[in-house]
């Protein structure tokens, strides 16, 4: 085996500040270091199989295996695979750079949180763990040909060697040689090694064996994987072990489900619902979900494959008997077998979802309530079941979110002690930035006074939502329409006054007035409080939707604002003193007008556009009320 050449490369700053991040931070848990590679090693496995079977001309491998060496004589341990390999390019990009984001994620994960331990395989840096119990490394790895050696002790240099392959080597795969410190010879113990490598390797399905004498190997896996055992033999604490190997999480997954699908299609499954969102969930790349296995033989984790947008949040495993294992990236995406696999996991989901305690909803919905809300604005066929696990905090509830049900069996029971007219029939919700805003709001100030309660939608989506979902049924089987407090036409069920014809009058002098600046005034019906407040018309753009468009930094406008656009409607509370002031004055009031309208605007979600006039009016206001001369 000659040496062919031998080049010296300086690590990345950010790689020498991982690699003594890693060092310091994991001390105390130092045994890590042996998941860490042994899962890289498995990997690269699952991508050499891939390669194999994406390509037709290629003889299909089925011998994998993973060997893991201790060599007390020698201070060494070795872990090597016959998965990929690496190429002098591969080592330099994925052991010496940051070509991928995940060296500097962790790094700013770790000043986030104190208990990192999972984080390391989370971001994809475990490789370097092995500087936790050695002093030097050695990656010897071969593909396409080529043989390389990567070597480094971690002080901010590596070196790496071409060699002369041997004839008799495997075609690829990676060998990992750790030379120990003197204080770290207890993972030389094949004992200590085996207790390891089964509490920590023992859901990876490639076999992994460790040599426990010169010429005998034990197989540490060979237990079936756990989706393939009876659920009633499996315990909780196995089912979220597995979970935590699965995803790298470091908490408990909320609620989880064990399945088998027999009959025409054969396949199982565990999926489990996070406690956390998953860090990747909401990156522009589609996140990783369902790992999916054909017969025992991982896939894929790419999201859209497995599941629907709205469900990337799940996490688990499907196994299928069915799809072939040479599946390419195109027939997954059209696949039947697929498709029907993918409408069980939602029907699971569904019933996992509808079986939560109530503590356990808390935390789901805490986390996920996006994706329930994306899953109705998504999908026709499945609307009507999330709105029915949605919950709202409201005007009357004190912070406390309600379902749409319940929401309808408090109205039906307060119809119960009203006279007719009273009766509510329909759902009253408003959208904002916030519950403070919206409970400050004019438009709510009727509801207020009469007892009627308000659904208060504060998240960006559930603009989108409600422009689906137009109408709830109850469990009465009586459908009520939903009506946002923030729009034109709204009559709530209460005795209003009479528009007197002054009141008419003055709303058309307003418009004239306020013309250019206002679509319509009219006599409010729900402002009691407040001398008026805008509300929009049913087409187009709610203020909210306005303001979210504008505030988006990357938005390509095009002409949308001023197609979506919403009418202006100023209702006007003739009954209040600034407006019966305005009424009685022979003056025109102008600037009064203006900044009662531009307030308004304010106070019902819409921005203004010359905040510094409206500003210097209010100035101009305050000094004319106090610092006049008596």
């Amino acid at each position: 085996m000659g040496e062919l050449k031998t080049d010296e490369y300086c690590f990345q700053a950010e790689i020498k500040q991982l690699m003594s991040l890693i060092i310091h931070s994991f001390y105390s848990n130092r045994e890590i270091f042996l998941r860490e590679l042994v899962s890289n090693a498995a990997d690269a496995i699952d991508k050499q199989r891939h390669t194999k079977l994406s390509n037709k001309h290629t003889k299909n491998e089925t011998d994998f295996r993973i060997y893991v060496t201790p060599e007390m004589d020698n201070k060494k341990l070795i872990i090597e695979d016959n998965g990929v390999g690496m190429t002098k390019q591969d080592l330099i990009d994925n052991l010496g750079t940051i070509a991928r984001s995940g060296t500097r994620a962790f790094i700013e994960s770790h000043k986030k949180t104190k208990n990192t331990t999972e984080l390391i395989g989370q971001f994809g840096v475990g490789f370097y763990s092995a500087y936790l119990v050695a002093h030097d490394v050695e990656v010897t790895s071969v593909k396409d040909g080529e043989m390389h050696v990567w070597k480094s002790d971690a002080c901010g240099s590596f070196t790496i060697t071409e060699l002369e392959p041997p004839k008799n080597i495997h075609a690829h795969g990676t060998k990992i040689v750790l030379h120990m410190k003197d204080d770290e010879h207890q993972y030389l113990d094949p004992t200590k090694i085996r207790d390891l490598l089964k509490r920590h390797t023992q859901f990876i399905t490639h076999p992994i064996y460790i040599q426990t004498s010169p010429h005998e190997f034990l197989h540490i896996n060979k237990d079936p994987p756990l989706w393939t055992r009876d659920p009633k033999s499996i315990t909780k604490d196995e089912y979220n072990l597995f979970y935590k190997k699965l995803t790298n999480d470091m908490f408990d997954p909320i609620a989880y489900t064990h399945f088998s699908v027999e009959g025409t299609l054969e396949y199982k499954g565990i999926i489990y619902i996070p406690s956390t969102v998953p860090p990747d969930m909401f990156e522009n790349h589609k996140p990783k979900s369902l790992k999916l296995f054909v017969r025992k033989i991982f896939v894929t984790d790419e999201s859209e494959h497995v599941v629907p947008d709205w469900l990337v949040f799940m996490k688990g495993i499907i196994d299928s008997n069915d799809l072939p294992l040479n599946i390419s990236r195109e027939q997954l995406q059209n696949n039947t077998i697929l498709e029907k696999i993918k409408k069980t996991i939602v029907k699971k989901s569904l019933e996992l979802l509808s079986g939560l305690t109530d503590e356990q909803w808390n935390v789901f919905y805490s986390q996920f309530s996006k994706n329930v809300k994306l899953g109705a604005y998504q999908d026709d066929s499945l609307r009507e079941k999330l709105i029915k696990i949605m919950r709202y905090d409201s005007l009357l509830t004190n912070a406390k979110k309600i379902s749409f049900e319940k929401y309808v069996d408090e109205m039906i029971h307060c119809n119960s002690e009203l006279e007719d007219y009273e009766q509510q029939d329909k759902i009253y919700y408003i959208v904002g930035e916030n519950r403070e805003s919206l409970w400050m709001s004019p438009c709510v100030e009727k509801c207020k006074d009469a007892g009627i309660n308000v659904l208060f939608m504060t998240d960006p989506i559930d603009e989108y939502m409600m422009q689906k979902v137009k109408t709830y049924t109850h469990s009465n089987g009586n459908t009520y329409d939903f009506v946002c407090m923030s729009k034109e036409g709204v009559v709530l069920p209460t005795k209003y006054d009479p528009v007197k014809q002054e009141d008419l009058e003055f709303c058309e002098n307003l418009k004239n007035t306020l013309e250019g600046r206002i679509d319509e005034v009219i006599v409010t019906t729900r402002a009691t409080d407040s001398p008026c407040c805008v509300v929009t018309g049913n087409e187009g753009w709610s203020a909210n939707m306005e303001r979210m468009f504008k505030t988006q930094a990357l938005r390509i406008d095009n002409g949308i604002s001023d197609m979506m656009k919403s009418k202006r409607i100023l209702e006007i509370n003739p009954r209040h003193p600034l407006i019966e002031k305005m009424k009685g004055s022979e003056e025109e009031m102008y600037s009064e007008k203006i900044t009662m309208l531009e307030t308004a605007f304010l106070a019902s979600g819409f921005a203004v556009q010359n905040t510094c006039g409206l500003a210097n009016r209010f100035f101009h206001l305050l000094t004319n009320a106090h610092c006049n001369d008596d």
